[in-house]
């Protein structure tokens, strides 16, 4: 069986000893000197000493990624206001096109779903809504005409 360790980690080469340091990643290997030693000799029993943590640290380093910061929940659903506008077309047209107006701006502003139900709903409140002031017009002409009065109520 093959040991993990590079070859040369954790064993004196000559005037420098080579050793993988855990905490920078599997397979890194760091030099010490010999002047690093505190002068009692290799205090550490031949195991590779960690570095201390300081400016030059795996923790400050520059090319190191910070964690991600959660950002907005992503939509998933289709916006309110786009299921009210289709519904409010067909029940109260004027309402339909408000609701399909305010969808369209928030659905720009969130990204949501729902932008083809707005869009729908704008264009069946304002069909609904010119086919019923068409119908108002033409109702107050024949009743100012005198075709919409049944004979004999006059």
């Amino acid at each position: 069986m093959r040991s993990s360790r590079p070859a040369g980690a954790g064993r004196a080469n000559g005037p420098h000893r080579y050793a993988t340091a855990g905490s920078l990643g599997a397979g890194v290997q760091i030099m010490t000197f010999p002047s690093d030693r505190n002068g009692s000799g290799d205090e550490s029993g031949g195991r590779p000493r960690e570095p201390a943590p300081g400016p030059g640290s795996r923790e400050n380093a520059p090319d190191a990624v910070p964690p991600p910061t959660p950002g907005p929940p992503s939509p998933t659903g289709y916006n309110a206001m786009a299921i009210l506008s289709i519904i409010f077309a067909f029940l109260f047209a004027p309402l339909g096109i408000v609701f399909g107006h305010v969808a369209k701006r928030q659905i720009r502003r969130t990204g949501e779903q729902g932008d083809s139900l707005a869009t729908a709903g704008l264009a069946i409140g304002y069909l609904i809504t010119a086919l019923v002031l068409v119908a108002c017009c033409a109702a107050g002409v024949l009743i100012a005409t005198g075709w919409a009065t049944a004979p004999g109520l006059t």
